[in-house]
Order: structure tokens, then C-alpha cells, then sequence
């Protein structure tokens, strides 16, 4: 990824050392909703176990942020869009309720959101127009040297 963007190696460098640096709790690694199953009683469970490890909680949040942000450009309008713009908001919510999460949050999610395009393990429902604004979102965000938060992510204006 940095190689592919110069202009954002020291985000991503920094994003890294934020992970590398914070080992205090298990991760899931793979934290999406094709993983959380929940029942006719409202019962919550987590499925795939498989890429387990110790790590900084920042990365579970920020992946299924992620996820949702691509969902998001993928979403055939704006009503399907806002709904997922909600969804990620109430887990934010709810998560923070139970933990803080790092400021930082929301770039590690863009920074995903970008390697789901342009990484190693791209998603396969973006057509080519929603891949590239996606990328030029999240480069623009990634790009800044501010924080951000949830509703930057999620802004109506880039799809």
C-alpha cells in the first residue's frame, strides 16, 4: 500500500506502529458482518476464529467500519447508503459504551476501505467508478492531517 502511495507513507507508517505498539487484547482479524450471526432472540454471535491474535482493538472496529464504508460506495442509492452510515454509528455507540476507542479509528478504517481496493485481498462487488471513489475518499482523507470521525467517513458527497 505505501508503495502504491507515496504521499501517504507516513500515515500508513504510523497507522502500523499504532497497531504494532498496542498488543493488549485478542482480535478477531476478520470482524465483518459475514461473521457476526444474530439469532431470533436477538442473540449475538461472532463466527472464523481462524486469524486470532493479540493485538490493538483498534483494528476489529476499524475493519468493520471498513467493510461498511466499501458497502457504502457499493450501496445502489442513497436511502441503502444512510443505512449503512447508521449502522456504523450505532456499533461506534455501543462499542464505545464498553471501550474507548483510539482517535484514531477512523483513519485506520479508510486506510482498510483503500487496501480493499488496491491491496492484496480486494473485495469483488465494486464496479471500477465505485473502486476509484473509494480510493480518491479515502486517499483525500488519509491525506489530511487532522482528525477524523465516523460522519467523514461516511460523507453522502463521495459516492
Amino acid at each position: 500500500m505505501a508503495d502504491k502511495n507515496p504521499s501517504l507513507q507516513v500515515w500508513i507508517r504510523k497507522l502500523i506502529n499504532e497497531l504494532e505498539g498496542d498488543k493488549t487484547t485478542i482480535v478477531h482479524g476478520d470482524f465483518s458482518p459475514k461473521n457476526i450471526m444474530i439469532s431470533m432472540n436477538d442473540e449475538v454471535f461472532i463466527l472464523d476464529f481462524e486469524v486470532t491474535h493479540v493485538g490493538n482493538p483498534v483494528f476489529d472496529i476499524s475493519f468493520l467500519i471498513a467493510h461498511l464504508l466499501c458497502k457504502f460506495f457499493h450501496a445502489p442509492d442513497a436511502l441503502q447508503a444512510n443505512l449503512l452510515a447508521k449502522t456504523a454509528n450505532a456499533f461506534k455507540k455501543e462499542y464505545e459504551v464498553l471501550r474507548e476507542i483510539s482517535p484514531s479509528f477512523a483513519h485506520h478504517a479508510a486506510l482498510i476501505a483503500l487496501a480493499r481496493v488496491e491491496g492484496k485481498s480486494p473485495v469483488n462487488y465494486l464496479a471500477p467508478n465505485q473502486q476509484h471513489k473509494l480510493q480518491k475518499h479515502t486517499k483525500s482523507l488519509l491525506a489530511r492531517d487532522a482528525k477524523l470521525s465516523l460522519l467523514d467517513l461516511f460523507e453522502m458527497s463521495a459516492r
